[in-house]
């Protein structure tokens, strides 16, 4: 029994193992795509310019269009407006830091998918997390 139950616990840390190598090699791999560039969101409704800032490692996003049915007053304002501001780098392929949405900041994180894909993710209060993802529309600088 003691023999099963610590193969069984070996097996379970080699497979632990295996998928962080596997996804710190994913992670490692995305990280050669650059989050520069023009962003659009899934429904259309809004662009960002997404630019390395600060030491060069961070990431900031700013709300440069939005579609033009769907501008009010209360969107309007952040218009050319930074809604990410110097995130810090958490991974190779993710970044982490303050979300300003309709001028209250939560916390969040930008994640590189694929060389077009972004996904955002913003959290109040630690857990009530909202995402969407953001398609390439142009490559930045």
């Amino acid at each position: 029994m003691k023999i099963k139950l610590m193969i069984l616990g070996v097996a379970a840390f080699f497979s632990l193992a295996t998928s962080s190598l596997v996804a710190i090699g994913q992670s490692n791999f995305l990280s050669q795509y650059s989050p520069a560039g023009i962003w659009q969101a899934d429904d259309g409704e809004s662009r960002y310019k997404v630019s390395l800032c600060g030491d060069g490692t961070q990431i900031c996003a700013q709300l440069i269009w939005i579609q033009p049915d769907k501008v009010n007053d209360r969107n309007i304002q952040y218009l050319n407006k930074y809604v990410i501001y110097e995130g810090v780098r958490a991974y190779p392929a993710e970044w982490r830091g303050n979300i300003d949405i309709y001028g209250v900041s939560v916390g969040g994180s930008v994640k590189i998918i694929n060389q077009d894909r972004l996904k955002v993710t913003g959290c109040a209060y630690g857990f009530f997390c909202q995402g969407f993802e953001l398609g390439r529309i142009e490559q930045g600088a």
